[in-house]
C-alpha cells in the first residue's frame, strides 16, 4: 500500500510539473511578435476574400496584439485598395482599424493611370511594392503572397 501511495504522489508531482511547464509555453509564445508581409498580386474577389480570412484567422491563432500585418497590393492586386472594390471596403477597414496596414504600390498606380483619389482611405503609399516586400522580408518579416 506504501508503495501504491508514493507512485501516486509522485505522479501528482510530474503532472503539476507539467502544468507549470504549458503554462510556461502558452506564456512565452504570447511574449512573440509576429510579423507578416502579404504580397497580394491576386486580382479576383474570390483570393481578396480569402487573403483577408487568413489574415484574420492568423491573428487570431497568434493574438491579435502579438501580430504585425501589412498588404502589400500592386500589380493586379491594386484593385483590392481601390475605392471602385465596394464589396472589400467595410471588411478592409475593420482590419485597418485593428491594426492591419495597407499599401498601395505607386509605380502600379502611374503605370494603370490611377489616382491616388482612386484609393481607400487610410491606405497607404509605398514607391514600389516589390522593393517594400524585400525591405520587410531583410527586416526579418514572414512572407506570403496571395494571387498568382
Amino acid at each position: 500500500m506504501k508503495h501504491v501511495l508514493a507512485i501516486l504522489a509522485g505522479l501528482a508531482v510530474l503532472t503539476a510539473g507539467f502544468r507549470g511547464v504549458q503554462s510556461q509555453a502558452t506564456e512565452s509564445d504570447t511574449a512573440k511578435r509576429y510579423r507578416v508581409v502579404w504580397q497580394v498580386t491576386a486580382k479576383t474577389p474570390e483570393q481578396w476574400e480569402a487573403m483577408q480570412l487568413n489574415i484574420e484567422n492568423f491573428r487570431e491563432s497568434v493574438g491579435a496584439a502579438n501580430s504585425e500585418v501589412t498588404v502589400i497590393a500592386h500589380g493586379n492586386g491594386i484593385g483590392l485598395v481601390q475605392t471602385s472594390n465596394a464589396a472589400q471596403a467595410e471588411r478592409i477597414q475593420k482590419l485597418m482599424t485593428q491594426g492591419v496596414k495597407f499599401m498601395a504600390c505607386e509605380n502600379t498606380l502611374k503605370r494603370k493611370k490611377i489616382s491616388k483619389e482612386e484609393i481607400m482611405p487610410g491606405v497607404g503609399f509605398v514607391d514600389s511594392g516589390v522593393a517594400e516586400v524585400v525591405r520587410l522580408q531583410t527586416d526579418g518579416w514572414a512572407y506570403i503572397k496571395a494571387g498568382e
